[in-house]
């Protein structure tokens, strides 16, 4: 990039990606960033997300699409704020945006469990079909968490909404296959997908553990090839609590930048990209990925006039 002064348009779809805190009531050895209810209950600022909202609307690169993941996001029900979701949820949704949440479901046998309930009610009834990701697999301690979830989803409240609803599980993970012969039992009204996300890659805790498999340049064959060889693919913009963000790979730290300048307002979008870019083109040189040269990258992400 010879000049980071003006704002460009890349050709790269982007959608945004959330992650509220990285406190999590549980302490999963598969986890990618190692959440864990040790780990201070710090919390991406709301005002922060919105601000980014509307500058997204601003830019035809953007889809309509975000993530609202953790750490375990309804942390903030029980030690942040009650209404931090519920507002984020219609503020978004006022953007026509798509909302897909990411959770543990633990809090559904909880004091908070009603209240959350209320609010997640607010993406089945919206006219766009938003999604809830349920965690299931032999790691996750939830089970009590998932059938009330069930119970409820299969409810009059929740069936036949517009609400996708998908159980996010491993290959061959042993548990997920008795809950979905539960489902199936007991709540045969659920329309739920099982999204199974394959191997579980050795990053991260699951690393530590000397969990999963490794996967050669996993975070190059999940991003770069994804959105260099299927154009419907979108790549993430990830926000942190740390008032950090990244392109692509979540979970390494080197990649991120911080979203708030020395006077401590938030970089416009047409600031932050160009730091974003450029940080994500020095990690592409450093992953030491083989199956693209940095040209494509740098025209998928630049455009020409740029380069």
């Amino acid at each position: 990039m010879k000049n980071n002064k003006f704002f460009y348009t890349p050709h790269a779809k982007f959608y945004a990606n959330f992650y509220i805190t990285y406190f999590c009531n549980l302490a999963c050895k598969i986890c990618l960033m190692g959440c864990n209810p040790k780990i201070p209950k710090q919390f991406l600022p709301l005002e922060d997300i919105l601000f980014y909202a509307k500058e997204f609307e601003k830019d035809e690169c953007f889809s309509k699409s975000t993530v609202i993941n953790g750490g375990e996001a309804t942390s903030t029900y029980f030690y942040y704020s009650e209404d931090y979701l519920q507002t984020l949820y219609s503020e978004l949704l006022k953007r026509s945006c798509k909302i897909e949440l990411h959770t543990n479901s633990v809090w559904a046998t909880s004091n908070k469990a009603e209240k959350i309930w209320q609010d997640l009610k607010i993406l089945a009834d919206f006219g766009n079909k938003n999604t809830i990701d349920l965690s299931c697999d032999q790691y996750h301690n939830n089970l009590s968490g998932l059938r009330e979830s069930f119970k409820v989803l299969s409810s009059p409240d929740f069936v036949n909404k517009k609400l996708n609803i998908n159980l996010l599980s491993f290959t061959n993970d042993p548990v997920v296959n008795n809950v979905i012969k539960e489902i199936k039992n007991y709540y045969p009204n659920l329309n739920i997908t099982y999204a199974i996300e394959g191997e579980i890659i050795k990053t991260g805790t699951a690393k530590k553990y000397g969990l999963g498999v490794k996967v050669p340049f996993f975070e190059y064959h999940n991003e770069y090839c994804g959105i260099y060889y299927w154009s419907d693919e979108k790549l993430a913009i990830s926000f942190h609590p740390d008032r950090t963000a990244c392109i692509g790979t979540f979970y390494n730290p080197k990649r991120r930048v911080s979203y708030v300048n020395k006077d401590n307002k938030l970089k416009p979008w047409e600031q932050l990209y160009p730091e974003l870019m450029e940080n994500y083109i020095k990690s592409f040189k450093k992953d030491g990925c083989d199956l693209l040269e940095l040209a494509d990258i740098k025209e998928f992400l630049i455009p020409k006039k740029f380069r």
